[in-house]
C-alpha cells in the first residue's frame, strides 16, 4: 500500500515495467538522477541493437523511439556521422531523458493539482507523452554559466546541474564582480547577477535566480498530467486549467478584446498593454524592464557574441535562441513522412503539410485569415500582408518593430 506523499515515477519505454518509488525522507535530486539515468540505458542499448543490426551506424541509420505514443525518429546524416561517431547515441540519450523529464514534471502536477483542488484537464491524453510541442534541444547539453564547462547528454541532469549554480550566492560570486557584491552588502542590498554568458540580469532573491536560470536552461518544472503539456511556473499550469473550467470566457479585455475565464487571468494579461519602459534611442516602449534589455540587444546593438560551430559556417547571433534557431538548419529532425524534404522549424513542416498534402489540421497559421483594412487583399500569410501595405500602400513599420502585429477582428481576421 503506498504512502499518502508517495510518488511514483513509471518508465514507458516499451514493455519495461521499471518504477522508482520516491519517498518523503529521501532526496528528490537523487530519484530524479537515478529514474533518468534508468531510462538513458534504454538509449544506450537500442543504439547497441541498431549498429549490431545495420553492422555499425551509418548515415542510413534510423532510430524510432519506443516510448509509449511517441512516433518520433532520429536520424544523423553522413557529416555528422564523420566528425562524431557517437551523434546518434548523444541524440537518443537527450530524447529519452526528455522523456523521463516529463513524466517527473507531470508527476509534479498531478501532486499539485490535488493538493490545490484544482480541476482537472479536459483535452485528450492521447499525446500526453508526444515531444512535438517542444522545440528540439542540441545534444549534449551545455551549461553556459560563466567559465563553467559542464556538458551531458541526460536533461534530467543537466536541469539539476543549472539550477545548482543558485547556491553560488551563498559566498561571495566571482573575483570580477566582488567589488560591487560587497559594496552592496554594506548598504544591506543583495544583488544577484545572473552570469549565464551574454546574460546582464540581476536578480534580488534566490528565488528569482532560481526562476531566471529556467529561462536559460528551457527548464519547465511542472506539466499537466493529462494532456502533458509543459510550463514555466505553477500559475501557468493553473491558468491552463482554469481556461477549460469556464467554457465561455466573460471577461473581456479592452485593448484587444481578448476573452479570458477569470478576472486574475485577465488582470496579467492586461499588464501586457501597459508600456512603462522606452527606450532611449528610438520612440518605442515596452512593459518592463526585461523587454527593454532584449529590445536593446535586438535593435540598438551589434553585438553577436553566440557562434555557430558547426565546421565552415561562421553564423553569429545575438541570443542563444537565435543560435539554437539557426543551428536546426544543420539539423535532420524535422522531416516530412511523405515526401521527405526537411525543415527547420515544426512552423514550416506545418505550413508544408498544409500546402502540399492539404493536412490543414496540423497548421496553426492554415486556420488564420489576414486581410488589409484598405483594400480588398485577403491571404494566409502574414508575411504576404505585410509585404502588400509597405508595397501597396506605402506604410512603414512602427518604430522599434521588425513587422507588422495583427489582431484578430470580430470576425476573426486578422488586420
Amino acid at each position: 500500500m503506498p504512502y499518502p506523499d508517495e510518488q511514483i515515477l513509471r518508465c514507458e519505454w516499451a514493455d519495461c515495467q521499471h518504477l522508482v518509488r520516491c519517498f518523503p525522507g529521501k532526496r528528490w535530486e537523487d530519484q530524479r538522477l537515478e529514474f533518468s539515468k534508468h531510462c538513458e540505458r534504454h538509449a544506450v542499448e537500442a543504439v547497441r541493437v541498431l549498429a549490431v543490426e545495420f553492422g555499425g551506424i551509418s548515415a542510413a541509420a534510423e532510430l524510432q523511439c519506443q516510448w509509449r505514443n511517441c512516433d518520433a525518429r532520429l536520424e544523423i546524416c553522413e557529416q555528422e556521422l564523420q566528425q562524431n561517431p557517437n551523434r546518434l547515441l548523444e541524440l537518443a540519450a537527450c530524447h529519452v531523458t526528455q522523456h523521463a523529464h516529463h513524466v517527473i514534471v507531470k508527476q509534479l502536477g498531478r501532486k499539485l493539482i490535488a493538493s490545490k483542488g484544482w480541476p482537472e484537464c479536459l483535452l485528450n491524453s492521447a499525446f500526453c507523452n508526444s515531444l512535438a510541442d517542444q522545440s528540439p534541444e542540441p545534444a549534449p547539453l551545455r551549461c553556459q554559466w560563466d567559465s563553467c564547462e559542464y556538458f551531458t547528454c541526460n536533461t534530467c541532469a543537466f536541469y539539476l546541474h543549472c539550477s545548482n549554480h543558485r547556491f553560488e550566492y551563498e559566498r561571495p560570486p566571482p573575483q570580477q564582480k566582488f567589488r560591487q557584491y560587497r559594496q552592496r552588502e554594506h548598504r544591506g542590498i543583495r544583488d544577484m547577477p545572473c552570469l549565464w554568458r551574454g546574460c546582464d540580469h540581476v536578480c534580488r532573491s534566490i528565488s528569482n535566480l532560481t526562476e531566471h536560470i529556467r529561462c536559460h536552461s528551457k527548464e519547465k518544472p511542472t506539466a499537466c498530467p493529462t494532456c502533458g503539456q509543459k510550463f514555466f511556473n505553477n500559475s501557468k499550469l493553473q491558468n491552463h486549467l482554469l481556461r477549460q473550467e469556464t467554457p465561455n470566457p466573460v471577461h473581456k479585455c479592452d485593448q484587444c478584446h481578448k476573452l479570458f475565464s477569470s478576472q486574475r487571468i485577465l488582470s496579467d494579461h492586461m499588464r501586457r498593454h501597459v508600456n512603462t519602459q522606452k527606450c532611449p534611442h528610438c520612440e518605442f516602449t515596452l512593459p518592463t524592464p526585461s523587454a527593454l534589455r532584449r529590445h536593446l540587444q535586438m535593435r540598438h546593438s551589434e553585438e553577436r557574441p553566440f557562434v555557430c560551430t558547426e565546421p565552415g559556417c561562421g553564423h553569429s547571433c545575438k541570443t542563444e535562441d537565435q543560435l539554437k534557431v539557426h543551428s536546426r538548419r544543420h539539423d535532420r529532425s524535422l522531416r516530412c513522412d511523405i515526401c521527405d524534404q526537411h525543415f527547420v522549424t515544426t512552423h514550416f513542416l506545418y505550413r508544408h503539410l498544409s500546402k502540399a498534402h492539404g493536412f490543414d489540421q496540423l497548421s496553426q497559421s492554415a486556420e488564420r485569415v489576414y486581410a488589409c483594412h484598405l483594400c480588398h487583399l485577403v491571404t494566409k500569410d502574414s508575411r504576404c500582408l505585410s509585404r502588400h501595405l509597405m508595397r501597396r500602400h506605402h506604410l512603414s513599420r512602427p518604430a522599434g518593430f521588425s513587422k507588422f502585429r495583427f489582431e484578430p477582428g470580430t470576425d476573426g481576421v486578422c488586420r
